[in-house]
C-alpha cells in the first residue's frame, strides 16, 4: 500500500529520476539534484529540523513529490522562517493521495507563512477550495514596466502572421522607438558611472540591510549570505546582481535574471532595494539606465519589471518606462489567520523570491 514518508538527502537520486520522466517537466536527473541542493542543502535558511518535502511511495515506486523551500523572511518586524510550495507532481493512478500529500505541507507551515505563486489552473481551484489567501496588490499600480531594445523583434511577435504584418512591424517599430526615446528622456540622462555589477554580495549589502531593514514590516531577508544564495546559489537560476555605490556605500541595487520571454531575450528585475536616504528616484533611475545599456551590450531584446508593490509601481511609473497591465500571476498564502491579517500591500514587499517562481 502506498505511504507518505519525508524527503531525506538519500531520496534525491530517486525524486530526480521521478521528475524528469514527469510529463510536460523538461529538465533532467542533473537539473533536479542541483535544484534540491539549492532548495536545501545551501540555503541558509534551511536546518535539520525542517522537512524538505514528502514523497509518495509505492513500495520502492516513487509515485508523487511536493517539496517546501523555507526562506528566511521579516514578518511583522521579526525574523521568522516561512516556506515555498514547489513541485507538487502525482501520478495519475495516485492522484487520490494528492490532498494528503499536500495535507503535509500545510501542516508544516501552520504556524508561518506558505507561498504559492505558480500554481495550474487545477491547483488554483485546489488552493482557493483549501481557503489559501490570494495576496491583493492594488490593481491601479499592478503593471508592468518595459524598455524595447529590439524593436522590430517585438512589433514581428505581434503582427508577425498577419497580412502585411512585415510592413505593420517595420512602420510600428519605428513609432515606438521614437515614443519610447522620448518618454524615457529621465531614464538616459541618468548617471552609471555609480553602477557596477556585482560578482558576489559583501559586506556592503549587509551594511544596506541594517539601515533599511525596516522600510517594511514584512519582506525577504536581504543580508549578503540571503543574497549570494539566491543569486548565485542554483547555475539554473543564476541571477545578476547589480548595485548602486555612492561615497563608499551600497544606495541600492537591482537583482534580475535572463530568460526567454515569448520567444525574446529578456531581462527581468526580480527584486529593487534602494535606501530611502539616497535620492531614491534618481538612485532607481540610474540602475535602470545602467541595465538598459546592459541589455544592449548584451544582445537582449528587452528590459521588463513587473509585480512590485504600488510604492515602488509609482516610482516606477515616474521613469516614463512603457507600461501595461501585469500578467495575471496568482500569488496565495496560507498560514495562521492572524500572521495572515498582517500583510497588506501597503506594509509589505513581495518580490520574485516568493514561491518557486525563481528559485
Amino acid at each position: 500500500m502506498p505511504e507518505i514518508s519525508a524527503v531525506s538527502v538519500y531520496d534525491y537520486e530517486g525524486v530526480a529520476a521521478f521528475l524528469s520522466n514527469f510529463p510536460n517537466l523538461p529538465a533532467d536527473r542533473e537539473y533536479w539534484i542541483t535544484r534540491f541542493r539549492f532548495w536545501w542543502d545551501d540555503n541558509p535558511a534551511y536546518s535539520q529540523n525542517l522537512d524538505k518535502g514528502w514523497i509518495i511511495r509505492d513500495g520502492s515506486r516513487i509515485a508523487g513529490f511536493v517539496g517546501v523551500v523555507p526562506m528566511i523572511f521579516m514578518l511583522s518586524g521579526k525574523e521568522a522562517t516561512v516556506f515555498n510550495s514547489t513541485t507538487w507532481m502525482v501520478l495519475p493512478e495516485y492522484r487520490s493521495y494528492s490532498m494528503a500529500l499536500y495535507g503535509r505541507v500545510l501542516a508544516a507551515s501552520a504556524k508561518t507563512l506558505l507561498f504559492n505563486t505558480t500554481p495550474s489552473a487545477v491547483v488554483e481551484k485546489i488552493l482557493n477550495m483549501l481557503k489559501f489567501k490570494l495576496f491583493a496588490r492594488d490593481r491601479k499600480y499592478t503593471r508592468t514596466f518595459y524598455i524595447v531594445v529590439n524593436f522590430r523583434k517585438f512589433m514581428m511577435l505581434k503582427y508577425g502572421r498577419v497580412l502585411f504584418g512585415n510592413t505593420i512591424a517595420r512602420i510600428s517599430s519605428v513609432i515606438l522607438r521614437i515614443l519610447q526615446f522620448i518618454r524615457i528622456f529621465r531614464i538616459r540622462s541618468a548617471r552609471v558611472s555609480c553602477v557596477k555589477e556585482v560578482a558576489i554580495a559583501d559586506d556592503h549589502f549587509d551594511d544596506l540591510w541594517r539601515r533599511t531593514r525596516d522600510i517594511y514590516r514584512n519582506t525577504n531577508m536581504r543580508n549578503a549570505m540571503t543574497i549570494n544564495w539566491y543569486c548565485f546559489g542554483n547555475k539554473y537560476f543564476k541571477k545578476d546582481l547589480f548595485g548602486y555605490y555612492e561615497k563608499g556605500r551600497l544606495a541600492g541595487y537591482f537583482i534580475c535574471r535572463k530568460y526567454d520571454l515569448s520567444g525574446l531575450r529578456a531581462i527581468e528585475c526580480l527584486d529593487i532595494w534602494i535606501d530611502p536616504a539616497y535620492k531614491g528616484q534618481a538612485v532607481l533611475l540610474s540602475l535602470i539606465n545602467y541595465l538598459r545599456k546592459y541589455a544592449f551590450s548584451h544582445s537582449l531584446d528587452l528590459v521588463r519589471f513587473s509585480l512590485f508593490n504600488g510604492k515602488m509601481s509609482r516610482m516606477l511609473e515616474k521613469s516614463g518606462m512603457l507600461r501595461s497591465l501585469s500578467d495575471k500571476r496568482a500569488e496565495y498564502l496560507a498560514g495562521a489567520s492572524d500572521i495572515l491579517d498582517m500583510i497588506t500591500d501597503e506594509n509589505s514587499y513581495l518580490t520574485g523570491a516568493q514561491g518557486d517562481y525563481a528559485i
